[in-house]
């Protein structure tokens, strides 16, 4: 805790920082949706080990005793060992305004995001998220935040459909954090309706999260995370025999475990594990996850 605050402090009197993450993953089901089999070979296995690279940065060009304003740009690259159709690499800059003063804060982030498979557009968001969060005491806060995306998917000729996914999603929800020393537990709700181009992808959907950490022996940060969510497709699907509306029940868990060797320096252990139950059966999926990172902080 004391090393992040000395981090937080550099930070303001420098006006930046920047971050690096690199490792590797071992994906069971490799999949951008479940349905989109064609990007795959018949016969062909979806496990696969990818290398992954993360960076980020922000800059604060403008600092004074209760508003913030800064530009930051975020860069993503990941590179399969065979699967290279599922190559993914993502570039967004963003800029947010803050507004902070004796337990209440507000915060105006936007985002560009571009996406690419196998180094062709694959999509372009556009995300705009006011959030205000009240913290009464130092062990507890809540935030409640509104976002809305623009999503233009691009036409690519393995997904013949994906062009046509184009959507506006409008989001509301709510998390509130609780410190018990040493324990640090979160929980949230989310509400969200996306409006698509086509009836196949619009939806009404609930999510409720869950999560805790604390510090365990020898300065290992352990983490774990859950959701529950609810997807309420809101017409018949094409790809049902029956003129169902597609629902899906998606459950996800994770761990990791992070330790510092240096104040600069950190190595990561994380496990995802994903079930989704979809009552049309080319939508239901299993997906685990397993992931080594060194982690550097400028």
């Amino acid at each position: 805790t004391g090393l992040k605050e000395v981090k937080k402090l550099q930070q303001k009197e420098r006006g930046w920082d920047v971050s690096i993450h690199t490792g590797l993953q071992f994906d069971d089901n490799v999949l951008l949706e479940p349905s989109d089999k064609s990007l795959t070979q018949v016969g062909e296995s979806n496990e696969d080990i990818r290398a992954i690279l993360y960076a980020s940065g922000d800059y604060a060009w403008y600092q004074e005793a209760f508003w913030t304003s800064g530009i930051g740009l975020s860069l993503y690259q990941n590179n399969h060992s065979h699967l290279h159709q599922f190559d993914t690499g993502s570039y967004t800059p963003h800029f947010y305004l803050r507004h902070k003063d004796q337990g209440r804060e507000a915060r105006l982030d936007y985002l560009v995001q571009l996406v690419l498979l196998d180094q062709k557009g694959y999509l372009r968001r556009q995300s705009f998220r006011p959030t205000y969060r009240y913290a009464p005491r130092p062990e507890f806060s809540s935030d409640f935040y509104y976002e809305a995306q623009w999503k233009d998917f691009k036409p690519i000729s393995e997904l013949s459909a994906n062009s046509k996914r184009d959507s506006v999603n409008h989001a509301f929800g709510t998390t509130a954090r609780l410190f018990l020393n040493p324990l640090l537990i979160h929980a949230g709700y989310l509400f969200e309706l996306e409006n698509a181009e086509t009836s196949d992808w619009d939806y009404k959907g609930h999510r409720l999260t869950v999560g805790a950490s604390r510090r365990l022996p020898i300065s290992v940060l352990g983490a774990i995370n859950g959701d529950y969510g609810l997807k309420d497709y809101s017409h018949p699907h094409s790809l049902s025999r029956n003129g169902e509306a597609r629902e899906d029940k998606t459950f996800n868990v994770s761990l990791r475990f992070s330790r510092p060797i240096s104040p600069s320096k950190s190595l990561s252990f994380y496990y995802a594990f994903t079930r989704n139950h979809s009552n049309l059966s080319v939508f239901d999926y299993q997906r685990q996850i397993y992931s080594f990172q060194w982690g550097w902080r400028l």
